[in-house]
């Protein structure tokens, strides 16, 4: 498992590697069910059961426990459980996958969008989905979004077989820490966090085997931006 969280300031809430929160002793007396909706997207129509999502318990800005929901159907919408008790609070925040590299700072909870990214004809690799969602209370239909915009393109032509490498070149950040803090829906985006201790980049690329004709997908932050994009082999 590739998740890591860290809270700073807040070092007894460690995250059981189960992924569920040992906030109480009272917090193990039974299991937390809910309801996610995930919005229409061709890269994630629909749940599938087993499908895992992270639910932060929040205050104000800061996580104050940290959770595992697993789901146990497949569709738009579907009911998710975590084997524990889960800590009211006023506020949650939702993250899919959970096993994103997320970390939590002063400003909230963080996440990447890749810099090198995997070729998937017809989709984007695993690691560049990212959808969060938020809501008041577990009790209602809870909906998440995608954070990333995604990039689509093809290739045509023969020497498209010979291509191993697509660059999207932009005078702005194209890959680097997404910050979400709001209090229930997605409202701002920050681009300017160090991504893996390097300075944002301005550049992403995919990596794999191409094909004429082929459709393909590259992720990045959101927003109006001027690209330029160079094939190599």
């Amino acid at each position: 498992m590739r998740f890591r969280v860290l809270l700073p300031g807040i070092g007894a809430l460690a995250l059981l590697a189960a992924g569920c929160s040992e906030y109480e002793p009272d917090s193990m007396l039974q299991e937390t069910h809910m309801r996610l909706r995930i919005e229409d997207n061709a890269f994630k129509p629909h749940w599938n059961s087993g499908d895992q999502v992270r639910v932060f318990a929040m205050n104000e800005k800061e996580p104050v426990s940290s959770y595992v929901f697993t789901a146990g159907s497949t569709g738009l919408v579907s009911d998710f459980v975590c084997p524990t008790e889960v800590v009211g609070t006023s506020r949650y925040r939702f993250v899919y996958p959970p096993e994103d590299l997320l970390t939590v700072t002063s400003e909230g909870i963080c996440a990447t969008t890749p810099v090198e990214q995997e070729v998937v004809s017809g989709g984007v690799a695993e690691e560049s989905l990212l959808f969060v969602g938020g809501a008041s209370t577990l009790m209602q239909t809870a909906h998440l979004t995608p954070v990333p915009a995604y990039l689509r393109f093809s290739l045509t032509g023969g020497a498209a077989q010979q291509v191993k490498k697509i660059t999207f070149s932009s005078s702005s950040t194209l890959a680097g820490s997404i910050v979400f803090y709001d209090l229930a829906t997605l409202q701002s985006h920050f681009f300017d966090q160090p991504f893996d201790g390097r300075n944002p980049s301005r550049y992403i690329s995919l990596h794999g085997d191409f094909e004429s004709g082929g459709t393909y997908t590259a992720a990045v932050p959101p927003g109006p931006r001027s690209l330029s994009l160079e094939a190599g082999g």
